[in-house]
């Protein structure tokens, strides 16, 4: 059963508006520019005027190859504008336009990957929902999952994947909760997953029908190897490429 995607359908993804953009804040000598290493690959870099409210460029870019992750810009501590976020080819994955409060552009490629589901939602309900958007590439969002997660080490067999899923259940108000799924000893296990703290927030927008948010799930589903290098009795993981 197919949701709707709805996006701005005459909206040119080869823009380079946001280039003009990120050069005039740059340039703005009252504003103080922040470098915050979000994880092992990925970097944050971000402008704040007095009093620490973020105004201007806002970009994430991979600390290897310095390639854009997030590109965006804030307005009086207020994402504004579009917002681009990028696949590991260095493509856009989605575009959200917060001027027009839509999805501007997703690649195709991108809900190979996932599923939605609107739970407790009769057939023409689902059928006419918008689906929820993620304000964040796949890769970076994993990234934070899996600096997340522990599995116990008798839960995985050694030179093997674990298949998994992450759920993120996205209530009315764009609040998120997280959970881990996977398969043992034919047993199903879900577990939430609770975030640290981070620099970087996994910001989302709710499924909508009728112009009304409704509850939704976002599955991912993908595998993890696992790392011995654990002082605490558990295995823990990175995903895979």
């Amino acid at each position: 059963m197919k949701l709707k995607i709805c996006y701005l359908k005459n909206f040119l993804v080869a823009s380079v508006i946001i280039s003009s953009s990120v050069v005039s804040y740059a340039q703005n000598a009252d504003l103080k520019e922040k470098k915050v290493l979000i994880n092992d690959g990925a970097r944050l870099i971000y402008h704040v005027k007095e009093n620490n409210i973020k105004e201007g460029s806002y970009y994430i870019k991979n600390a290897k190859s310095d390639q854009f992750l997030v590109r965006g810009a804030y307005t009086n501590n207020k994402r504004s504008g579009n917002w681009y976020f990028y696949n590991e080819a260095g493509k856009p994955e989605s575009i959200y336009s917060y001027q027009q409060n839509r999805l501007a552009f997703i690649d195709s490629t991108l809900l190979e990957k996932i599923t939605i589901n609107i739970p407790g939602q009769d057939k023409t309900v689902i059928e006419n929902t918008q689906i929820p958007v993620m304000l964040s590439p796949i890769n970076l969002f994993l990234a934070e999952m899996s600096n997340n997660i522990i599995i116990p080490e008798e839960h995985f067999k050694p030179n093997e994947e674990l298949l998994i899923k992450i759920k993120s259940v996205i209530g009315v108000t764009g609040e998120p909760k997280y959970f881990l799924i996977y398969t043992h000893n034919g047993k199903e296990i879900e577990e939430q997953i609770k975030l640290k703290r981070s620099t970087f927030t996994i910001d989302w927008i709710p499924a909508m029908y009728e112009k009304n948010p409704i509850k939704s799930e976002f599955i991912v589903n993908t595998a993890i190897s696992g790392n011995t290098n654990s002082s605490d009795g558990h295995r823990r993981f990175r995903w895979n490429e």
